[in-house]
């Protein structure tokens, strides 16, 4: 799948200058959009002694901004900021489970979106970018007990995501919004106590969808 986004994203740079109109054409917009992200869970293996850990993330609310760039009734670029509500982290193995701390994330994405034109009022679309989420890992007290001396700390990350939605003009500036993402983000987790330090692959993969309103200005 990311090597068939990176083909999207490449094929539309090249094909850019041949779609792009006239400057009187182009338009911007500046909206808001608040949601919801439904994340998954995860696996990894303990490399100290073997034990499987599945690691489970509560899903959790959203808010955000995001500007657009139109550039004809076809295409347009969107880039938008969002900050996740923090997410509870579980850990758990055969012996159990105990609550790891709150993943804090903001994701910064980029979009290049293809439109469907149906109406001049209203405009699904499909699309695909990349971003940058901005990381955090908040250790709660449980994990201070089961692991003591053990530090967590999770890295910023490279993203990719596929986009599907539709705008809906309420009037010729002003678009109700209805988003959809699923995104693909892998950030490294490192463990740090005195005389131990582990890095794990994490994967943050999940779906957002989101509702807002957006106002365009020629």
């Amino acid at each position: 799948m990311k090597k068939i986004l990176l083909a999207f994203v490449v094929i539309s740079l090249i094909l850019f200058p041949a779609i792009v109109p006239a400057a009187d054409s182009s338009r911007f917009g500046i909206g808001v959009r608040g949601g919801f992200v439904f994340s998954g869970e995860d696996t990894i293996t303990d490399v100290t002694d073997g034990t499987r850990v599945d690691i489970d993330f509560d899903s959790a609310f959203c808010v955000g901004i995001n500007t657009t760039y139109v550039m004809n009734d076809v295409l347009s670029m969107e880039l938008s900021g969002d900050w996740v509500f923090d997410r509870e982290t579980e850990f758990m193995t055969s012996g159990g489970s105990v609550g790891g701390g709150d993943i804090s994330t903001i994701p910064v994405l980029w979009t290049l979106r293809i439109h469907i034109p149906i109406s001049s009022g209203f405009k699904p679309y499909i699309g695909g970018g990349v971003g940058w989420y901005f990381n955090s890992f908040d250790q709660n007290p449980l994990w201070n007990a089961s692991n003591p001396g053990v530090s967590a700390e999770l890295d910023d990350s490279f993203a990719w995501h596929a986009n599907a939605g539709l705008e809906f003009f309420l009037t010729e500036n002003v678009a109700f919004n209805i988003d959809g993402k699923y995104i693909w983000s892998s950030p490294d987790m490192n463990l740090t106590g005195t005389g131990y330090y582990q890095t794990y692959e994490i994967d943050l993969d999940g779906f957002v969808v989101g509702v807002g309103i957006k106002f365009y200005f020629q």
